[in-house]
Formats: C-alpha cells, structure tokens, sequence
C-alpha cells in the first residue's frame, strides 16, 4: 500500500515514511547505517524488508534522505 488507506494506515508508505524520517532526525549525530534504521523502525512499527526498502526508495527520490558512505543515512531537508 504506498497510498493511505482507511482501514490500515500503519501500512503505507506515507505513514511509514513520516516516522523513519523522526527516526532518522533524532538520530543524526550518531551515524547510522541502513539496517541500524531498519531494526528502529521495527521497534516502533513492524516492517518487513522489502517494504522498508520500498520507504527508503521513496524517500530518496522525494529528496529527502541521502546516504553518505561515512556518515550514513542523512536528511535532506
């Protein structure tokens, strides 16, 4: 599901999205890669891998994640 749904909006990719990006603030300073993002965003909401890939790819091509060999995942806001 990449658009909202009303019966499962925990689901989309928009939801998902907007919390791997509070996740990936919140975190900034510490260098993360991305399965430390992975196994963060499976404490707060249950993804599989391919989903969590499928977030990534949108997030990349909204602009608004990078990744930086030595920094890791980064926002670009």
């Amino acid at each position: 599901m990449i658009l909202l749904s009303t019966k499962h909006p925990q689901n989309s990719v928009y939801y998902l999205g907007s919390i791997l990006l509070g996740i990936i603030n919140s975190n900034s300073n510490n260098n993360l890669g991305v399965y430390n993002y992975f196994e963060l965003l499976n404490e707060v909401q249950e993804v599989s891998m391919n989903r969590f890939l499928l977030i990534l790819d949108w997030l990349y091509m909204l602009g608004k994640i990078d990744l930086d060999i030595g920094k890791g995942l980064k926002l670009c806001i």
